[in-house]
Protein backbone atom coordinates (compact mmCIF):
# COMPACT_ATOMS: atom_id res chain seq x y z
CA UNK A 1 0.00 0.00 0.00
CA UNK A 2 2.85 2.14 0.88
CA UNK A 3 4.12 2.33 -2.65
CA UNK A 4 1.49 3.03 -4.36
CA UNK A 5 0.69 6.03 -2.75
CA UNK A 6 4.82 6.48 -3.64
CA UNK A 7 3.93 5.97 -7.07
CA UNK A 8 1.12 7.94 -7.39
CA UNK A 9 2.58 10.58 -5.49
CA UNK A 10 5.79 11.58 -7.06
CA UNK A 11 4.63 12.57 -10.62
CA UNK A 12 2.19 14.87 -8.94
CA UNK A 13 5.08 15.88 -6.64
CA UNK A 14 7.89 16.47 -9.22
CA UNK A 15 5.13 18.21 -11.88
CA UNK A 16 4.32 21.31 -8.92
CA UNK A 17 7.87 21.55 -8.13
CA UNK A 18 8.72 22.11 -12.11
CA UNK A 19 5.87 24.38 -12.44
CA UNK A 20 7.22 26.34 -9.07
CA UNK A 21 10.76 26.64 -10.51
CA UNK A 22 9.64 27.91 -13.72
CA UNK A 23 7.38 30.22 -12.23
CA UNK A 24 9.84 31.92 -10.25
CA UNK A 25 12.96 31.74 -12.86
CA UNK A 26 10.51 33.29 -15.60
CA UNK A 27 10.11 36.41 -13.53
CA UNK A 28 13.79 36.52 -12.20
CA UNK A 29 14.57 36.17 -15.72
CA UNK A 30 11.95 39.10 -17.12
CA UNK A 31 13.21 41.62 -13.98
CA UNK A 32 17.04 40.81 -14.38
CA UNK A 33 17.22 40.65 -18.06
CA UNK A 34 18.69 43.84 -19.87
CA UNK A 35 16.92 45.73 -22.94
CA UNK A 36 20.51 45.95 -24.29
CA UNK A 37 20.85 42.22 -24.84
CA UNK A 38 17.97 42.90 -27.15
CA UNK A 39 19.10 41.96 -31.23
CA UNK A 40 17.72 43.02 -34.51
CA UNK A 41 16.89 39.96 -36.16
CA UNK A 42 18.43 38.65 -39.35
CA UNK A 43 15.66 38.77 -42.65
CA UNK A 44 15.75 35.38 -42.95
CA UNK A 45 13.90 34.33 -39.83
CA UNK A 46 11.51 37.63 -40.81
CA UNK A 47 8.90 35.51 -42.83
CA UNK A 48 5.95 33.73 -42.81
CA UNK A 49 5.88 29.86 -41.00
CA UNK A 50 3.36 27.94 -41.26
CA UNK A 51 1.81 24.68 -38.86
CA UNK A 52 -0.47 24.24 -35.80
CA UNK A 53 -2.28 27.38 -34.43
CA UNK A 54 -4.13 27.67 -31.14
CA UNK A 55 -5.67 30.16 -29.70
CA UNK A 56 -8.28 31.00 -26.66
CA UNK A 57 -9.20 34.01 -25.35
CA UNK A 58 -12.73 35.65 -26.76
CA UNK A 59 -13.23 32.95 -28.71
CA UNK A 60 -11.20 29.71 -28.95
CA UNK A 61 -9.66 28.81 -32.42
CA UNK A 62 -7.61 25.95 -33.23
CA UNK A 63 -6.09 25.02 -37.17
CA UNK A 64 -3.63 22.64 -38.50
CA UNK A 65 -3.04 24.88 -41.37
CA UNK A 66 -2.98 28.15 -39.52
CA UNK A 67 0.20 30.74 -40.38
CA UNK A 68 2.29 33.23 -38.49
CA UNK A 69 3.90 35.89 -39.62
CA UNK A 70 6.63 38.12 -38.26
CA UNK A 71 7.63 41.44 -39.20
CA UNK A 72 9.65 44.11 -38.23
CA UNK A 73 7.73 47.04 -36.09
CA UNK A 74 10.13 49.16 -34.20
CA UNK A 75 13.92 49.70 -33.27
CA UNK A 76 14.92 45.80 -32.42
CA UNK A 77 10.60 45.43 -31.77
CA UNK A 78 8.57 42.63 -34.05
CA UNK A 79 5.17 41.71 -34.39
CA UNK A 80 3.16 38.62 -35.09
CA UNK A 81 0.34 38.21 -37.30
CA UNK A 82 -1.57 35.22 -37.28
CA UNK A 83 -4.58 33.28 -39.73
CA UNK A 84 -8.10 32.66 -39.23
CA UNK A 85 -8.66 35.81 -37.17
CA UNK A 86 -6.24 35.07 -33.67
CA UNK A 87 -5.46 38.44 -32.46
CA UNK A 88 -1.90 39.52 -33.22
CA UNK A 89 1.41 39.57 -30.84
CA UNK A 90 2.83 43.07 -30.57
CA UNK A 91 5.92 44.73 -29.05
CA UNK A 92 8.34 41.40 -29.13
CA UNK A 93 12.06 41.58 -28.51
CA UNK A 94 14.13 38.65 -28.97
CA UNK A 95 17.66 38.05 -27.73
CA UNK A 96 20.32 35.80 -29.34
CA UNK A 97 20.37 32.11 -28.00
CA UNK A 98 23.18 29.13 -28.96
CA UNK A 99 23.09 27.81 -32.26
CA UNK A 100 21.21 30.73 -34.55
CA UNK A 101 18.00 30.48 -32.39
CA UNK A 102 16.33 33.30 -30.91
CA UNK A 103 13.98 33.26 -27.69
CA UNK A 104 11.82 36.51 -26.83
CA UNK A 105 12.36 38.86 -23.38
CA UNK A 106 9.60 39.47 -21.64
CA UNK A 107 8.66 43.45 -21.32
CA UNK A 108 4.52 43.65 -20.91
CA UNK A 109 3.92 41.05 -18.44
CA UNK A 110 3.39 38.18 -20.62
CA UNK A 111 4.40 34.85 -20.16
CA UNK A 112 6.18 34.37 -23.32
CA UNK A 113 8.53 31.09 -24.45
CA UNK A 114 8.85 31.47 -27.57
CA UNK A 115 11.90 30.05 -30.19
CA UNK A 116 12.44 30.99 -33.81
CA UNK A 117 15.31 29.46 -35.99
CA UNK A 118 15.61 29.93 -39.65
CA UNK A 119 13.47 27.67 -40.25
CA UNK A 120 11.06 27.25 -37.36
CA UNK A 121 8.87 28.88 -35.03
CA UNK A 122 7.57 28.01 -31.84
CA UNK A 123 4.92 29.83 -29.90
CA UNK A 124 4.08 29.54 -26.28
CA UNK A 125 2.36 32.70 -24.85
CA UNK A 126 -0.21 33.87 -21.97
CA UNK A 127 -1.59 37.17 -21.32
CA UNK A 128 -4.26 37.96 -19.12
CA UNK A 129 -6.92 35.44 -20.33
CA UNK A 130 -5.20 35.05 -23.40
CA UNK A 131 -3.64 32.29 -24.99
CA UNK A 132 -1.46 31.40 -28.14
CA UNK A 133 0.21 28.58 -29.70
CA UNK A 134 2.02 27.79 -32.72
CA UNK A 135 4.33 25.28 -33.93
CA UNK A 136 5.36 25.69 -37.80
CA UNK A 137 8.12 25.65 -40.39
CA UNK A 138 8.81 28.19 -43.08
Amino acid sequence: MKSSFFSNFAPKAILLAFALAAASCSSKKEETTPTSTTVELPAAVIATYGGQLSYTGSSIIGSSNGTATISKSGDKTYSITFSDRVPAITNLKFQSASGGNYATVGSDGSTAGMTLTSSDLNIGVTKGSETWGFSGTK
